[in-house]
């Protein structure tokens, strides 16, 4: 990587890429993107770890089932819409030698890893502790272990919410708008990869090595992450905001919503998310049901949940290139929401296809696959999106309003989806479920899609500002830095 004062290369020279006051030759480009491509991998095996073993180790405890959802799926969620917004808005406010992201992987990364490894001692530290405080509390040896594994399990959602936000926003900080496409498609297809082998490789140890796993993904997580802040440098920034100086947390938290809120624009796009999420999550949670006995209702295809599980494997192997071509795809157009509203729309007709024809495990593995391979189409897609449609200065605090709408899309979703699908009595209907809520997601990126052309489009756009928020200074001075990396 160059200094930032590294003067534009001529024509006659290699070619400089520039991301604020960043500048890399092609060498250096691709010696970052290894980094964070490097930091990625172990991170996305250590996200796969949690919700992965948690049930499991819930269920050897003998929780119910409305725990073991509680724990697993609602907390976890609900404490990303809780925490989110502070976390954009410290990030995008802090300024220190290490820049503005770095600093909060530095500290939230040693209290991940020591969250997780603690989740694969709670099944020895429970009846330790059961012991020392049943003569004055009675409970359970069961029901101690539980309370841990929620405390833990809490414990590493708050400090984990911290690296994923963060590390989001330190790729969009470091890496070149016009090549973003591409490395964000090389980010999901490393996560489905490495998805992958921890389901094919080690999801089944668990029963003998659970706290080896957990520790192992841990410590794995916790080197890799200390090698990406000491390689990947940030650059200078702006004047921060000082708007929430002297507000307070109830001030701050209205203020944020007001920012996020201010432009239809925004609530648009947001929109998206929220429903494309609202409709895939329940499906991947009750289309089990269907498929396969355990539902306990007639009508299922009848198949283990071994052999569902092989369709769900070969279904992410197949996520693999098209993530990299879509990634590679919205870097050379110009308008990469196109994408967006073509793939939701083959999800819609996905979902309905399946709702008729899915009928036998050979109908099924052909459905997985176009559904998984419309899914990784938007997914790979959108990753361009946030970097062309949020304001730099402010990508943080605007980044973490797109998980919130996520998270409530996860949080709310699976819950109305299974009092339709009581009220139904087939499991079926859960197709017709997503195919509803996709066709809402795909409505949402269409009116997206034409206020950003009434907005500029590629030749013009800057994403909107809440009002007269900042000095004319600093606004000028990152809209300037939008401009430096618009896409061709």
């Amino acid at each position: 990587m160059t200094s930032p004062e590294h003067p534009i290369a001529k024509p006659n020279e290699p070619q400089i890429y520039k991301v604020g006051t960043l500048r890399y030759t092609r060498g250096g480009l691709l010696t970052v993107i290894f980094w964070l491509l490097w930091g990625d991998l172990f991170l996305t095996f250590m996200e796969a770890v949690f919700p992965a073993l948690i049930p499991l180790q819930l269920k050897w405890q003998s929780a119910s089932d409305p725990v073991i959802g509680l724990l697993s799926n609602s907390i976890p969620f609900a404490i990303g819409v809780l925490v989110c917004p502070f976390i954009g808005m410290m990030s995008d406010r802090h300024r220190g030698r290490l820049g503005r992201r770095r600093p909060f992987l530095l500290w939230s990364t040693p209290c991940v890893v020591l969250m997780l490894s603690l989740l694969g001692f709670a099944d020895k530290l429970g009846p330790a502790l059961h012991a020392a405080i049943n003569s004055f509390l009675p409970c359970s040896q069961e029901f101690t272990t539980i309370v841990l594994l929620g405390l833990f399990g809490a414990g590493f959602t708050f400090f984990n919410q911290y690296t994923m936000q963060v590390y989001g926003f330190l790729g969009a900080d470091v890496i070149p708008q016009e090549v973003y496409g591409r490395m964000a498609g090389l980010y999901r297809a490393i996560g489905v990869l490495s998805s992958f082998a921890f389901n094919y490789w080690v999801y089944g140890l668990a029963e003998t090595y659970l706290w080896q796993i957990y520790t192992g993904a841990a410590l794995l997580y916790g080197i890799a992450f200390m090698i990406v802040i000491w390689r990947v440098k940030e650059g200078e920034y702006p004047p921060p905001d000082t708007r929430h100086e002297g507000l307070g947390l109830w001030g701050s938290l209205k203020l944020y919503i007001r920012d996020c809120c201010s432009h239809r624009f925004y609530i648009l796009y947001f929109s998206i998310i929220m429903f494309f999420w609202f409709g895939t999550a329940p499906f991947w949670t009750f289309v089990t049901f269907y498929i396969t006995s355990a539902g306990g209702r007639e009508g299922n295809l009848g198949m283990t949940l071994e052999e569902f599980g092989k369709i769900k494997g070969w279904g992410n192997l197949f996520q693999i290139p098209i993530f990299i071509v879509l990634g590679a795809l919205a870097d050379y157009v110009k308008q990469p929401i196109r994408l967006v509203v073509w793939a939701l729309a083959a999800g819609v007709v996905a979902f309905v296809a399946g709702f008729f024809f899915v009928d036998s495990p050979q109908s099924l593995l052909l459905w997985w696959m176009l559904h998984f391979g419309a899914v990784a189409m938007m997914l790979g897609a959108a990753n361009k999106l946030p970097i062309m449609f949020l304001p730099r200065e402010l990508f943080g605090q605007f980044s973490s309003a797109i998980q919130v709408f996520l998270s409530l899309g996860m949080i709310a979703g699976p819950t109305l989806c299974g009092w339709f699908l009581q009220v139904m009595g087939d499991y079926r209907y859960v197709f017709l479920w997503g195919a509803v809520f996709t066709a809402l997601a795909m409505v949402a990126s269409i009116l997206t899609w034409r206020e950003w052309l009434k907005l500029g489009g590629a030749d013009s756009f800057v994403a909107p500002l809440p009002g007269n928020s900042f000095k004319n200074s600093t606004t000028d001075s990152s809209e300037s830095l939008q401009k430096e990396g618009r896409s061709p």
